[in-house]
């Protein structure tokens, strides 16, 4: 499992690297990263943070018994009550790279609010990207659920891939060569890791099977 979890980390960083370095990331007319290496530290970082969460949010689920939706719908709502507490402090903040009444500010919210209540097509965008996070949340809390984890995050990285394809169809991003070896590292071990691709030269996860009876509340049933 180590390995092909290697595998997948060394296939995401040839798609990073391919951008980054290998002049796969120059879009015609856009301005070129002024630090690109800053910009993928960054990303590790966060990365970093959201595995946590998703290690913690497993520890969580594997001891109390709570629907996907259910799960979701508290997250929001607590995401809600701390991001509008830290706004009201980044519009009162006096400095900042925004400007709140007249004072440097870190976030204006109220003229965010506005400039969506003014343009229906930030309104639709918005209302779009409150939608698909929320059925993200949904699968991704339920892939925890069924399997782990750590299923949800190798699955979850192949959303780079789609992205990678799309951006190459709309002409947002120039093909470098070096992405394809790293996009396929990445596809490929996502399958070896979940046991849809076997080699006979890398074993199985060894993974136990469970049944889990999540309407009736049932105990779990050991497959070997």
């Amino acid at each position: 499992q180590d390995a092909l979890l290697m595998s997948r980390v060394a296939g995401g960083g040839g798609g990073g690297a391919g951008g980054g370095w290998g002049g796969g990331g120059d879009t015609g007319g856009a301005a070129k990263p002024s630090n690109p290496v800053l910009g993928n530290i960054l990303i590790v970082s966060a990365q970093v943070v959201v595995s946590t969460q998703m290690v913690v949010e497993e520890k969580f689920l594997s001891r109390y018994r709570v629907s996907a939706l259910q799960a979701v719908g508290w997250e929001g709502l607590w995401g809600l009550i701390f991001l509008s507490t830290a706004l009201v402090g980044m519009y009162f903040s006096h400095w900042g790279p925004d400007t709140c009444d007249g004072h440097a500010c870190i976030e204006n919210a109220i003229e965010a609010a506005l400039q969506v209540k003014s343009n229906p097509l930030l309104m639709a965008a918005v209302l779009g990207n409150v939608l698909s996070i929320a059925f993200f949340n949904y699968f991704g809390i339920s892939v925890t659920q069924s399997m782990s984890a750590t299923h949800r995050m190798v699955l979850d990285s192949l959303r780079t891939m789609v992205i990678w394809a799309f951006s190459l169809s709309v002409g947002w991003q120039s093909f470098a060569p070096l992405q394809v070896v790293g996009f396929s590292v990445l596809f490929f071990g996502t399958l070896i890791y979940n046991e849809l691709l076997v080699l006979p030269f890398v074993g199985g996860s060894g993974q136990q099977e469970y049944i889990v009876d999540v309407l009736g509340g049932g105990e779990e049933e050991e497959i070997d």
